[in-house]
């Protein structure tokens, strides 16, 4: 009788998201070196790679013309850089070639100066490392909340400071307590 010893090697690869969160420095302006009103479009793609996927940032508008009429339409007003692996949109303006906005999300793994992380906050802790928001005083004890819309379909709830901006999308309903809206995304402006 022969005896078959066999040996079998399993290699165990741990995959661990990126667990700490990259910190969002200076200010909360600056992310992995970019900066809204600083850097050019060479500079994002230089930064970031050529992996995004490329769109219109248009504008809609509204005039009345001298012969009373109503003309209606939309102007194309920058570009936006959909990093979508990283979780950051850049946009870049058309008229100044540079970087007027980063929106990151939760896949962006960032972390504000003050600890705020996209999906593992709520307005109510943004305000209690803060302070209340630079763009409205309290109203009946809540702080103001901006609702926000580029294209009058998709629409963001935000507390904005300076240079940063806290998300959550949709809506905000009448009655509906903003303090526990979840961040979604965190813009740099």
């Amino acid at each position: 009788m022969k005896l078959v010893i066999s040996f079998s090697l399993v290699y165990l690869v741990a995959v661990v998201p990126h667990s700490v969160a990259q910190t969002v420095l200076q200010g909360d302006s600056i992310y992995l070196g970019l900066q809204a009103h600083k850097d050019s479009l060479a500079s994002v793609v230089t930064r970031l790679g050529q992996r995004y996927h490329k769109t219109e940032i248009r504008t809609w508008f509204h005039a009345l013309m001298r012969n009373g009429e109503d003309m209606y339409g939309t102007r194309v007003d920058g570009y936006a850089l959909h990093y979508e692996r990283l979780g950051i949109i850049c946009c870049v303006s058309e008229k100044t070639g540079r970087l007027f906005r980063m929106q990151l999300n939760r896949h962006a793994f960032i972390t504000s100066s003050r600890g705020i992380q996209p999906g593992a906050a709520t307005f109510a802790r943004v305000i209690e490392r803060y302070g209340p928001s630079q763009r409205g005083k309290e109203y009946d004890g809540q702080p103001r909340a901006q609702v926000i819309t580029f294209d009058h379909k998709t629409w963001f709830v935000a507390l904005r400071y300076p240079h940063i901006a806290f998300i959550s999308r949709g809506k905000l309903k009448a009655g509906e307590d903003p303090l526990k809206r979840q961040v979604q995304e965190i813009w740099l402006w």
